[in-house]
């Protein structure tokens, strides 16, 4: 008998629970909305919404949809007063510029609303680019005019490198030539020293010949004065004879 009742209440609520769901698109409320209709890269998108027949743990699937692709599946549930929502971030290579349908799934009932989202890259790439005007080749541009600095600061470098670079040359020229005027006059100092040195050697040595002839004269005078002495000693003891 317990049997049967347990079979007769089952059977009772698997035939009502689809009655439920399918009596809601006509006879109960079910809607879906969103917190904005445009939104940008990086917005949070609420989507919100209200059942008015409460069955407890009954998920309610939400999906977004652009151009017959799902983007995103989500699921909630909703409180005891029938009230809903979901929370998305509108982020990431899926989400393109355009037109999004979001759907909401209870049961056997659907509910849908429609919401736009702008994407600044797509935008960049879609919208034509201003035209940029060319240069103004009449003035120089910043590059040429650090160019030319950089040439004249170089020149400058350079030309200051040469001056002293034969400044450097000059003084090393004039050095040298001081130098060899100076060993010059040395040179000849030491020469006309050296000639005058020789020259007083010369006239001692010139003295010392003088007296040496001198004395020569003197031997030979003494000799002569001794010859014609004995010379004449000799006639006298002849003449004694």
């Amino acid at each position: 008998m317990r049997i049967l009742a347990l079979s007769l209440i089952v059977i009772l609520l698997i035939s009502l629970a689809p009655y439920s769901f399918a009596q809601m698109n006509q006879d109960h409320e079910f809607t879906v909305r969103t917190n904005a209709s445009n939104y940008d890269e990086g917005d949070t998108i609420v989507i919100s919404g209200n059942v008015s027949l409460v069955i407890v743990d009954a998920p309610i699937k939400i999906q977004i949809w652009k151009d017959g692709v799902i983007i995103n599946l989500g699921q909630t549930k909703s409180d005891q007063d029938g009230n809903y929502s979901h929370t998305i971030i509108a982020e990431g290579q899926i989400w393109t510029q355009g037109t999004y349908v979001v759907r909401a799934l209870y049961g056997e009932g659907m509910a849908e609303t429609i919401f736009t989202f702008k994407n600044f890259e797509s935008l960049e790439k879609s919208e034509p680019q201003d035209q940029i005007d060319p240069p103004d080749i009449s003035e120089p541009s910043l590059a040429e005019n650090i160019l030319d600095k950089g040439s004249e600061i170089t020149y400058d470098i350079v030309e200051k490198g040469t001056e002293i670079g034969q400044s450097a040359i000059e003084k090393l020229a004039e050095t040298k030539q001081t130098f060899d005027q100076k060993n010059l006059e040395a040179k000849e100092i030491v020469e006309q020293k050296g000639s005058e040195a020789i020259q007083e050697v010369g006239e001692i040595i010139l003295e010392d010949d003088q007296i040496m002839y001198v004395g020569i004269g003197v031997i030979i005078l003494i000799i002569i004065i001794a010859g014609i002495a004995l010379a004449t000693r000799k006639k006298s003891e002849t003449e004694d004879l």
